[in-house]
């Protein structure tokens, strides 16, 4: 008899399972952009020195970020810091997610110093810009 009872409890916890990974994955994902971010902002203020491999590892995560994030957000995935308006105004989070992906890819086109951490400040701003409406304060 305990089985069938076990199997029905796993049955019904198994969607708030899914969900609570679903929400860790993508704030995974999101430290693993905010790291990338902050390694660009460390050489931009000088504590670390340019480094073109240090611009594409960035790059790279950012716009792996970018790919996951329509992927991280499925209706009915409410939960973590994400803002309600994100599912209710989803195709301006799709759009956002493309200007992130397109932003992404510049940096990592980008070459020398200069030109780096120009196209990692429009990231920067590209970030900014959905965290504003679709994260929760």
């Amino acid at each position: 008899m305990r089985a069938p009872a076990f199997a029905a409890a796993l049955a019904l916890a198994s969607p708030a399972l899914a969900l609570e990974a679903l929400v860790e994955r993508r704030q995974a994902g999101m430290k693993d952009m905010d790291d990338a971010m902050k390694a660009l902002g460390a050489v931009r203020i000088g504590v670390l020195p340019y480094s073109p491999a240090l611009v594409s590892r960035a790059a790279g995560a950012l716009e792996a970020g970018a790919e996951a994030m329509r992927l991280q957000f499925p209706p009915g995935s409410e939960g973590g810091k994400a803002a309600a308006l994100l599912w209710e105004d989803r195709a301006r989070f799709d759009a956002m997610t493309d200007d992130l992906a397109a932003a992404a890819a510049r940096l990592a086109a980008a070459e020398g110093e200069a030109a780096a951490l120009e196209a990692a400040e429009r990231v920067a701003e590209t970030c900014v810009a959905c965290h504003e409406p679709f994260r929760r304060r």
